[in-house]
């Protein structure tokens, strides 16, 4: 269940279509160069260095608003803990809209009716002044740390999940580290 958790805040961030579900796109594909670590989107403008190969996956989400093209790298570590980034940029419209605003949004999102919020750090990235969001989330046995970054309109959401006492071991840590996003 967990791990359906990425695309929730980007779903309950978006108006109802007359009361329409939104229809979803799947295609995943493996990582190109066996053994490699290092991630780069040049489509998400992010670099990130995951455990082992990611595993992509493309969506569309027909909305209101237009299609929103969604894409996650994704790493099941066989640790117990998932690693993941998603990126989306949102519909013009969401250019008004504060970013303390978004990310609250992404926020509750992650948190759902059964998680419990441990922390919400709020900051900007040193390079770019970036609005940056550090969150850890649990849920009985198992919690969500995560950073979001919005970029204009581009949310940038890297993701850990899994047994909450695993959330800030040394893998995770060196994840969050490496992730560079850039404007």
């Amino acid at each position: 269940m967990l791990r359906s958790l990425a695309l929730l805040p980007l779903l309950l961030l978006l108006p109802a279509c007359n009361d329409k579900p939104a229809t979803v796109v799947v295609q995943v594909q493996s990582s190109k160069s066996p053994g490699e670590k290092s991630y780069r989107s040049e489509e998400g403008r992010f670099r990130v260095r995951f455990p082992k190969d990611p595993s992509i996956s493309n969506k569309e989400l027909a909305t209101p608003s237009g299609v929103l093209k969604v894409q996650t790298a994704k790493v099941d570590s066989g640790r117990d803990l998932v690693f993941s980034v998603t990126h989306v940029t949102y519909p013009p419209s969401f250019g008004e809209v504060e970013p303390a605003k978004i990310l609250d949004g992404v926020r509750d999102g992650l948190k759902g009716q059964d998680g419990e919020l441990k922390s919400d750090k709020s900051s900007t990235t040193v390079e770019d002044g970036l609005p940056t969001r550090d969150i850890r989330i649990d849920a009985g046995k198992n919690g969500i740390r995560a950073r979001l970054v919005l970029v204009d309109r581009r949310l940038v959401q890297a993701m850990v999940v899994g047994a909450k006492d695993s959330l800030d071991g040394k893998p995770a840590e060196e994840f969050f580290k490496s992730l560079d996003v850039t404007k």
